[in-house]
């Protein structure tokens, strides 16, 4: 790594891959020490950078080396950028440190006490649970969150207190660069196939970053999975378990759901310690609470506060986002990409909307993802009463035909497990047929981790 400028004294900066999630949130996160920031991506008028814009990032669209202008101090790139940009080759000719977006969070969290939250599913909702309740209690936190607050349009706060909460991703073992000494592991499960060839693998990666925890840290993991026991073997730290629907140190019992709101009791050792209120439905949800308040106790948050926190979290974009109704239908929009979050996402839907028909449009994201788990999908895609699939969403595939083609496969795969599935070859398109199809009292959710999302612009939305 390049010696760079102390990250403590505010220069100006330049992030190329402004848009990913990740470098978004470390963009709040700087703007907030002082920091002067310009940006660059392919697309910058998405909600999130325009929220950046308004803040005073200047935002350069496409890339080019003029983009870096004779001020900047310091490059940091996202690990989609490819050392052969322009940006940071211009970077390179003026020996400005290019750091990328996983080395800006080792050197934060060596100046903080990091907690880091690990694991296939679920780091964002955890994070921002976990920041909301030390940010509720007083203590000031620090967050780099992979989604954003909702009401809030950001997820990365500086904070002046000692704690800062930051996802953890194993995507390459980045996660291994990253110095936490409390830590969680939530689920270890096959994903990421294009940097892990078997489960094997994956566990291994994960028990990587348990041995890293120093011997005077904490990991929390999920007891209810199978990967993450197997991860936790060799941690040398203090290790306390949790999970909901299996034996733990720390579980939940008296789980109701009610509405939108779920409530249930956290226990600990047998013993309730408290009864809690979350603003969120789903047993995947309860079970981020708890990782939640379980950290959160450990760094000296009171049950009662641990209670406010919860009761008051005001929820996360595109995490089972309730964006409005239309027509008489609710529609829902959620980040879920993988077989076990399509599922979840699904049984949610039904809590909270019963008897009503549950309709879907799942966007798959990465060819190699939808390859490997396409009898996943389809199982989970069953959970609806009917499912539009779009053309996979392939950041780093670009043939369309292929992923047209796989998206096909996926709606036959589903129609053969029993559901009801066709494919949509366009949000405009996908769009024109909801027009007709959509009846009063059915649920319309969109699942997907890429533009998904930007059906719901197309209709004509009652906020609820």
């Amino acid at each position: 790594m390049p010696d760079p400028i102390s990250i403590m004294s505010p220069g100006r900066a330049h992030l190329v891959g402004i848009g990913g999630a990740g470098m978004r949130a470390l963009a709040e996160y700087l703007l907030d020490g002082g920091w002067t920031l310009t940006g660059s991506d392919l697309d910058t008028q998405t909600p999130g950078l325009r929220a950046l814009a308004e803040r005073g990032v200047g935002l350069a669209s496409g890339h080019n080396r003029d983009h870096l202008s004779e001020e900047t101090d310091l490059v940091i790139h996202s690990a989609a950028v490819p050392s052969t940009n322009p940006e940071r080759s211009a970077a390179r000719d003026r020996n400005l440190p290019d750091l990328s977006y996983v080395d800006l969070l080792e050197l934060l969290c060596r100046d903080r006490e990091a907690i880091g939250i690990a694991g296939t599913h679920g780091k964002s909702t955890t994070t921002a649970l976990c920041s909301w309740i030390l940010e509720s209690s007083g203590a000031d936190p620090g967050y780099l969150c992979g989604a954003e607050l909702v009401g809030k349009r950001r997820g990365g706060r500086a904070g002046a207190g000692p704690h800062l909460v930051v996802e953890c991703c194993e995507f390459r073992r980045h996660f291994l660069k990253i110095p936490v000494r409390t830590a969680a592991i939530l689920s270890v499960e096959p994903d990421h196939f294009d940097c892990y060839g078997s489960i094997a693998e994956t566990v291994d990666a994960f028990a990587a970053f348990a041995q890293n925890l120093p011997a005077d840290g904490l990991l929390l993991w999920n007891a209810a999975c199978a990967g993450a026991a197997q991860a936790i073997a060799g941690a040398t730290c203090r290790t306390e378990s949790f999970a909901v629907g299996a034996p733990a140190d720390w579980t939940v019992a008296n789980v109701a759901c009610s509405g939108r709101e779920t409530g249930f009791e956290i226990v600990h050792h047998g013993a309730v310690v408290t009864h809690v209120r979350l603003p969120m439905p789903g047993r995947h949800n309860v079970a981020n609470a708890l990782a939640a308040a379980v950290l959160c106790l450990n760094h000296g948050v009171a049950p009662e506060q641990v209670v406010e926190g919860l009761a008051s979290f005001p929820g996360l974009r595109r995490r089972f986002e309730f964006r409005g109704t239309w027509r008489g239908a609710v529609l829902v929009d959620d980040y879920a990409h993988h077989p076990t979050e399509i599922r979840a996402a699904l049984q949610a839907a039904r809590e909270v909307c019963p008897g009503r028909r549950l309709r879907c449009v799942f966007q798959p994201h990465q060819r190699r993802r939808t390859e490997e788990l396409m009898d996943e999908f389809a199982g989970a895609l069953v959970e609806a009463d009917d499912v539009i699939v779009m053309p996979v969403f392939s950041a780093r595939e670009s043939d369309d035909r292929a992923n047209e083609t796989l998206s096909r496969e996926l709606a036959m795969r589903t129609k053969e497990q029993g559901g009801r599935a066709e494919f949509g070859t366009s949000l405009d398109r996908i769009a024109a047929t909801l027009e007709t199809d959509v009846r009063e009292g059915d649920v319309l959710i969109t699942l997907g981790a890429g533009d998904i999302y930007r059906l719901h612009d197309r209709f004509d939305r009652t906020i609820l």
